[in-house]
């Protein structure tokens, strides 16, 4: 086994990390010291961390040992709560109850039920305890300051993977109910204790959820998804402000603040925030190579206020230097923002090596801002794609590869084999 080329250990972890699947990666540490050894580093290089005991528990043994901790290279962070809950949390309770009197087998249910109840409360005071006695933010802290290698933070808002172990040896499959992600609560503390880092963030994602599959354990949907966003984007703009991001490189920003507020004016203000918070950011990373923004778009006006946004925050982006930037991903866009994302392009096109632009209308309106980015110039250009992902396109994938097109390597328009006669 020790014959084998530490390359080939390598390929065998990545691959395996690949699937998400930690536990084979821990159980191939049982086997003998030198496999203990070479797994470690692909074991421990990404932390998940949320504000549960045993995960706080966890991050702090990595820290104390000091091999370990070496290996650490990014913080994955789950703003997960526990919801309080002053009743028996199962409806079946009071059937049980019931028909105590006309079978004893219900006892047993019963005082299995009440023990649950109990536990379940205990879990939710010890978090309460962690949070209001900001425990939980020198445990961080405390933590934080002995990674020296952490450069990179990865915030999933509604991350169904971190904490659903824990949660789930302790109570079993939870009700969506039962939970929560709590934006207000949980992010102040994160950032606050971000600055006990030793090193410099290099990458700095905060996005709704990640969408990659996952075999493993993973919490219901959760009928509240996540809240007090307001108190989270005025986190978020501190953060920008106080954080020091020279040696960012990579930013990516995926929040669709609207869907849970849609309509109501508090939306304008969140948006004020995000787009503050974005355009700091930008300004204060001069190294930046690679972002990843969510175009932010509807308000309490309508339909008027969303294209005023988008096309506002967009113009915004157009004015950023960025003066190392190689990659460019853009969500959620409109044709309204077809003119500042033009001189965007026009402004990068030379250094970009990727592209990425997913669209949320009707990829006709396009055909005319796809022709005006033909130009010579794109040396470094290696794949420019367009995401359709409201609209069937002929082709039946919601992405088209453009790239040859603005180079003018072809002549004809890649949007036009995909479109419907009659699409309109």
């Amino acid at each position: 086994m020790e014959t084998l080329p530490r390359e080939i250990w390598d390929e065998i972890m990545a691959i395996v990390i690949s699937f998400n699947e930690k536990d084979d990666i821990r159980s191939l540490r049982l086997v003998n010291k030198y496999l203990a050894k070479i797994s470690a580093p692909a074991l421990f290089a990404s932390v998940s961390v949320w504000f549960g005991v045993q995960s706080l528990q966890h991050l702090t043994n990595i820290s104390r040992h000091y091999e370990l901790a070496q290996y650490v290279h990014e913080i994955r962070f789950s703003p997960l709560q526990i919801r309080r809950t002053e009743q028996p949390s199962s409806r079946g309770f009071l059937n049980l109850r019931d028909n105590l009197t006309k079978n004893d087998l219900y006892a047993s249910e019963i005082l299995e039920q009440i023990e649950r109840d109990a536990q379940y409360q205990r879990y939710r005071a010890a978090q309460v305890y962690l949070l209001k006695t900001h425990a939980a933010l020198e445990l961080l802290r405390s933590a934080f300051c002995r990674l020296p290698g952490v450069q990179k933070i990865d915030i999933l808002l509604m991350d169904r993977s971190t904490g659903a172990k824990e949660l789930g040896k302790f109570f079993g499959d939870l009700e969506g109910t039962e939970y929560y992600w709590d934006l207000g609560t949980t992010l102040p503390l994160l950032f606050t204790a971000l600055k006990a880092l030793p090193s410099p963030l290099h990458c700095f994602r905060f996005q709704d959820t990640d969408n990659t599959w996952s075999p493993k354990k993973r919490l219901r949907n959760s009928s509240g998804s996540y809240t007090r966003h307001s108190i989270g984007m005025k986190a978020l703009l501190q953060l920008s402000q106080d954080h020091d991001f020279t040696h960012l490189e990579t930013l990516e920003l995926n929040y669709y603040y609207s869907e849970p507020i849609e309509r109501d004016k508090r939306n304008q203000d969140v948006f004020d925030q995000y787009s503050a918070s974005v355009k700091t950011i930008l300004h204060r990373a001069p190294h930046l190579k690679s972002m990843r923004i969510q175009i932010p778009g509807k308000d309490h006006q309508g339909d008027e206020g969303e294209a005023e946004n988008r096309y506002r925050f967009t113009k915004a982006l157009s004015e950023e230097p960025c003066l190392h930037l190689t990659s460019l991903e853009l969500i959620d866009l409109t044709i309204s923002v077809a003119a500042p994302l033009s001189a965007m392009l026009a402004k990068h096109f030379f250094k970009l090596r990727h592209v990425l632009l997913q669209v949320g209308d009707n990829p006709r309106k396009w055909l005319g801002f796809l022709a005006a980015q033909r130009r010579p110039g794109w040396h470094v250009l290696r794949s420019f794609k367009m995401v359709f992902y409201s609209y069937a396109l002929v082709t039946e994938e919601p992405d088209v590869e453009v790239a040859a097109f603005v180079r003018m390597k072809v002549l004809e328009n890649p949007l036009l084999p995909c479109l419907y006669p009659d699409s309109e």
